[in-house]
């Protein structure tokens, strides 16, 4: 499938990737539809404006690589995205479910700067804007938002921003810093709207202020860089400005033991809170499902108990009734003429009795005579 052409928004997490997409919105590219914006929290008052079916279903994405948005591959190869072909019609209904078939959409995820070469086979190539910061800020932002050490928060961002560069070759990209979007968002949003333009989206003048969706940033920005990360910082710095075709860059080596540091990472204590509340929802539907088939049956105790006393007044009624009819059988039984009409009965019976077995021992027409007028 190829997708009509919108934009997506890249970079590692704690970037301005939220901010941007927002901004990316005002000027009239469409975010997912309402109901599945991913909710906004402490680490993220604003929102996040990203798709969270989509979030999740990227989740699902790195697992098969047994990877994580904090544990990201060294790479990713032809063989690692050929491995998840077999998800890839469902990938293409859950964007359309998210975002529908029409042009301008923008669609942010961190998990892209990862996940690009797979979505690439699924939507076909579309531009993309690629916010970046400080690294220190980066490190410190997602090392106090998920609990993690400065350390790790910068291996984190290293590793991302090496994958998205390397993915982005080729493709039309805005590359801009946060800080020039914090210092004049309006001006940003305007050279973004030249950008998308000439990108062919369907994009116009915003109509509201831009500064109102900027925050100044609370994380520190001091702290050492390695060598490499300083290269790659530089590396990235040079890339600023629109490019009709980001070139393949040939980046500095990894930091040494970034792979280690990353392994020693523990589930994100958002994560692990996040994996708690859907606990929490699974048990609080089923919860909700337990309810309604304990009201379904205390409903169908009530309607048998109705029914069991309606039998009830019936089996009394009954009762009277056959009370009734005894004592009227008991007056009949008593009177004189049920004992004249029984004692003429046995009579009766008798005399044919008797006719019957003359009949048989004589066989004479009179008594069979007799017989017939006892009958």
């Amino acid at each position: 499938m190829v997708m009509a052409p919108g934009l997506l928004v890249v970079g590692a997490g704690r970037t301005g990737t939220s901010v941007a997409a927002r901004l990316a919105s005002r000027i009239g590219l469409r975010l997912p539809h309402g109901s599945d914006l991913m909710p906004a929290t402490a680490a993220n008052p604003q929102g996040y404006w990203e798709s969270l079916s989509l979030a999740k279903f990227n989740d699902r994405l790195l697992n098969r690589w047994s990877s994580s948005w904090w544990q990201p591959p060294l790479s990713v190869t032809e063989t690692m995205v050929a491995d998840l072909e077999d998800l890839r019609d469902e990938a293409e209904r859950k964007f359309v479910a998210s975002f529908g078939h029409e042009p301008g959409w923008v669609w942010k995820d961190p998990r892209l700067t990862v996940l690009l070469p797979f979505w690439e086979r699924v939507l076909g190539r579309h531009a993309a804007l690629l916010p970046y910061r400080q690294p220190q800020a980066v490190a410190r932002s997602i090392a106090f938002r998920d609990d993690l050490a400065y350390e790790q928060g910068l291996a984190i961002w290293e590793r991302h921003t090496r994958l998205v560069l390397t993915s982005l070759a080729g493709r039309r990209v805005a590359v801009t810093s946060y800080e020039r979007l914090r210092d004049d968002p309006l001006r940003w949003q305007t050279d973004l709207l030249g950008f998308c333009r000439a990108a062919g989206l369907p994009v116009s003048e915003p109509s509201d202020a831009a500064r109102d969706e900027v925050t100044e940033p609370r994380s520190p920005s001091n702290g050492a860089l390695s060598t490499q990360q300083q290269a790659l910082q530089d590396l990235l710095l040079g890339c600023e400005g629109f490019h009709a075709e980001f070139p393949s860059l040939d980046l500095p080596e990894e930091t040494p033991g970034v792979d280690d540091v990353l392994r020693g990472i523990e589930v994100p204590l958002y994560v692990r809170h996040g994996r708690l509340v859907a606990q929490h929802d699974q048990l609080t539907a089923r919860h909700e499902r337990l309810r309604s088939r304990h009201d379904h049956l205390r409903a169908e105790h009530a309607e048998l108990r109705a029914q069991l006393n309606n039998l009830g007044a019936k089996h009394a009624t009954l009762d009277m009734e056959h009370a009734l009819l005894r004592q009227q059988y008991e007056v009949v039984t008593s009177s004189r003429a049920f004992r004249l009409s029984a004692g003429f009965g046995r009579v009766r019976l008798r005399i044919r009795t008797v006719a019957r077995s003359l009949l048989r021992r004589t066989g004479d027409a009179t008594v069979r005579t007799v017989d017939a007028r006892g009958d």
